[in-house]
């Protein structure tokens, strides 16, 4: 309970502040993965808790970043360090796995406000109302439940262009939820130096993330 009033305290705090959203903030996540049952009793025998792990966003009017902190406890799948960049003058949005340096720079047109389908239900996460919206044209079931009374249009990830802060994803096998939210006038996005994009194809990304996973399945499988 006492989490849960502190964040409503804070996200009450920052739309006071809020004003044509000129500033910067930095808002971290919590990533839970969907794991099949046999690997949660497995997680949960070897490390008493599931895995998660921690992101944090940094947006301003101009970009927001999104990048890995902290994988608890840390394991082969933590392989996977990402890395989300939106310029939001440009419209496009670049990927990349700070963990492999030749894979870096997955170039596509950041998402649109016309790519949700917004429902009338709600939810209320932590204290806050949010309304959930689904992705349009993806063979996969995401959603994504935002807070109108937050006036960001991101969130973790790709994921952005709502009427509202994105509080919680729902993806097949993750999903994500806002832990904190800080306002920072001087705040500047924190973007890599070794941060050289490297234009790859959507299909080469996904075929590397696949050869990370594999990998941690097969090693898995052999102990």
């Amino acid at each position: 309970m006492h989490l849960k009033r502190r964040i409503i305290i804070i996200l009450w705090f920052i739309v006071q502040l809020h004003s044509g959203f000129g500033q910067c903030y930095t808002i971290t996540y919590k990533k839970e993965t969907n794991f099949p049952d046999f690997a949660v009793a497995e997680f949960k025998a070897k490390n008493g808790q599931m895995p998660y792990t921690i992101y944090r966003l940094q947006t301003d009017e101009k970009g927001s970043a999104y990048k890995t902190i902290e994988f608890v406890p840390k394991t082969t799948y933590s392989l996977i360090n990402e890395y989300v960049f939106k310029d939001k003058e440009k419209g496009i949005t670049c990927k990349a796995d700070l963990s492999f340096p030749d894979t870096l720079g997955t170039e596509f047109p950041s998402m649109t406000a016309a790519d949700w389908d917004i429902m009338e239900d709600t939810m209320t996460i932590h204290g806050i109302k949010c309304r959930r919206a689904v992705l349009k044209n993806s063979d996969q079931n995401i959603i994504a439940y935002f807070a109108p009374e937050i006036p960001i249009n991101d969130g973790p990830g790709e994921y952005c262009n709502l009427p509202g802060l994105i509080v919680k994803m729902d993806l097949p096998a993750h999903s994500e939820i806002l832990t904190d939210i800080k306002y920072d006038k001087n705040c500047v996005i924190d973007q890599p130096k070794d941060f050289a994009i490297k234009y790859i194809s959507n299909e080469k990304w996904e075929k590397h993330l696949n050869a990370v996973k594999n990998s941690f399945l097969d090693q898995r499988i052999k102990k």
